[in-house]
C-alpha cells in the first residue's frame, strides 16, 4: 500500500472550492499552533529515546514506574465511599514550548500516554485561556504548594512559612509560568525554568483534578535544527504555496510534490494558512497531518548512529522531569507504539474579547475520558473547585464557563488521513 502522505490523490479527494481566503498578518499563531506538534515529539519521543541511548541504556528494560503519585489533588472518591485507585501504566504529561523572547509559553499541552492500550491523546490548552490566579509558595522548600497550604499560611512538607505570590489576579493562561519563574529569582535559570514548571503543573493538577506525572520545557528557537537533525520530513506538498509578510520575515515558497522538507521548508508548510478554504482551521489539520508524517519518518530513520546528534540537538532546548532510572522505559513503549493510535483535540472554550474562556462541562468530559487516570469519574463537585477558568461576578463571561454546548474538536490521526485536508 503506498504512503498515505506521497499520494496527489489523498489531497485532491476533498478539493471543493476555488476560493480563496485574503492572507492576514497573524501568521506567528501558526508557528506557536504548530509547535504543539514540536513539543509533542520532542519530549515523548526524541528526549526519551535519545537521552536514554546516550546515557548508555541501550538494552530497554520494562519495569514499570514506581514514582509517580497515586492520589489527585482532591481524592476521587466512589459512590461507596471508597477512594478510587490509580490505572496501571497510564500517564499524563504537561509539555510547554517557550518564546525566549517573551517568558511566556504560547505553547501548552497536556499529553496522556496509555501505555496499556497503546493510546496518546494530546490536548492543546490555548495561550489566551482567561485564568483568575491564586499562586504561593515555599521558599524555604523552593517548591509551588497549593492553594490550600497558601491558605494555612505553612508548607506542609517543612513546616515553614508560605510566600503569597499572587491572589485573585486575572491574566491569561501563557503568563502562569511566568508568575512562578520570576518568583524564584535564582541566579541559575534551569531552577527558575524547574520552579516556573512545577508552578504551571500544580495550575492544572489542582484545577483540573489530574495527575501531572512528568513535564518538558522547550525553547521553540530549535525548530528547524530538530527537522533537520533527523534528516528532513518525506511529505507529498498538495499544491503550489506561496505567501510573503516582510513585518514577520516570513516567506513561503513550496511546490506541489513529493520532496524532503527540511526545517526551513517544514517551517513553511506549517505556517501557510492563504490558501485555505477554513484558514486555520484547515492549517491545523495540515499542522496534524505533518506531525503524523513527522512521527513516521523519525521511526525509520532514528537509528544508534543518529542518536547522538539527535540528542545533543534536543538537549539545547529542554528541560524535563523524567527520571533517568525511567527513560528505558518509556523509549521501549514509546518505539512500539502505533502513531495511528494518535488523538488530537483543543481545549474547548468560547471567545470573549481578548480572552479565551473554557467550555466547564465539555472540559470535564474531556478530563475523564482522556486524562483521569482513576477508575471513577472526576464529579463536577471536585472540578476546577477554585474556578480558576472563570470570573465568577460577571455573568456574561460565566455563562460562556457553564454553557453546555458540545465539543467538537477531537480528530484522530485516521481521521485526517481519510477526510484529508479541504483547499482551493
Amino acid at each position: 500500500m503506498d504512503n498515505i502522505f506521497e499520494t496527489e490523490e489523498f489531497y485532491n479527494q476533498n478539493k471543493k472550492h476555488n476560493k480563496r481566503r485574503s492572507a492576514r498578518k497573524q501568521e506567528g499563531k501558526g508557528l506557536r499552533i504548530f509547535l504543539i506538534i514540536l513539543i509533542c515529539i520532542l519530549s515523548l519521543l526524541i528526549v526519551l529515546v535519545t537521552v536514554a541511548k546516550v546515557v548508555g541504556v541501550l538494552d530497554f528494560g520494562t519495569e514499570v514506574p514506581d514514582n509517580i503519585k497515586t492520589s489527585t489533588y482532591q481524592p476521587i472518591v466512589r459512590e461507596d465511599g471508597t477512594i478510587a485507585e490509580r490505572k496501571q501504566e497510564n500517564y499524563n504529561f504537561l509539555v510547554v514550548g517557550q518564546d525566549l523572547r517573551a517568558n511566556l509559553t504560547d505553547v501548552m499541552m497536556i499529553i496522556n500516554y496509555d501505555v496499556t492500550d497503546g493510546n496518546m491523546t494530546l490536548m492543546q490548552l490555548p495561550r489566551d485561556t482567561l485564568v483568575v490566579l491564586d499562586a504561593y509558595a515555599c521558599m524555604n522548600c523552593k517548591v509551588p504548594v497549593t492553594t490550600a497550604e497558601g491558605r494555612n499560611g505553612s508548607c506542609n512538607t517543612c513546616g515553614g512559612s508560605v510566600k503569597t505570590l499572587c491572589t485573585g489576579y486575572r491574566r491569561k493562561l501563557n503568563s502562569v509560568y511566568h508568575q512562578y519563574y520570576s518568583s524564584l529569582n535564582s541566579d541559575n535559570n534551569e531552577e527558575n525554568v524547574r520552579f516556573g514548571m512545577e508552578g504551571l503543573a500544580l495550575t492544572f493538577a489542582q484545577s483540573l483534578n489530574i495527575n501531572i506525572d512528568y513535564y518538558a520545557h522547550m525553547d521553540l528557537a530549535g525548530f528547524r535544527a530538530i527537522v533537520d537533525t533527523i534528516g528532513g520530513v518525506d511529505m507529498y506538498v498538495p499544491y503550489d504555496m506561496h505567501y510573503e509578510d516582510p513585518y514577520q520575515d516570513l516567506y513561503i515558497h513550496l511546490y506541489q510534490g513529493q520532496q524532503n522538507l527540511n526545517g526551513e521548508k517544514a517551517e513553511q508548510f506549517v505556517r501557510f494558512r492563504s490558501g485555505y478554504i477554513r484558514a486555520d482551521i484547515s492549517r491545523q489539520d495540515a499542522q496534524k497531518l505533518f506531525m503524523v508524517a513527522f512521527l513516521q519518518n523519525f521511526k525509520e530513520k532514528i537509528t544508534v548512529t543518529k542518536a547522538v546528534p539527535i540528542a545533543s540537538t534536543m538537549l539545547k532546548y529542554v528541560t524535563h522531569s523524567v527520571p533517568v532510572s525511567d527513560l528505558d522505559y518509556y523509549a521501549k513503549t514509546l518505539l512500539s507504539m502505533d502513531f495511528s493510535n494518535v488523538t488530537m483535540l483543543s481545549a474547548p472554550f468560547s471567545e470573549t474579547g481578548g480572552d479565551l474562556v473554557l467550555h466547564r462541562h465539555a472540559l470535564r468530559d474531556i478530563i475523564n475520558a482522556h486524562y483521569n487516570l482513576y477508575d471513577t469519574d472526576i464529579p463536577d463537585s471536585q472540578f476546577d473547585t477554585e474556578r480558576i477558568f472563570t470570573v465568577v461576578n460577571d455573568s456574561y463571561i460565566n455563562s460562556k464557563y457553564l454553557t453546555e454546548e458540545e465539543f467538537e474538536g477531537e480528530h484522530s490521526a485516521e481521521d485526517i488521513k481519510e477526510n484529508g485536508l479541504e483547499i482551493y
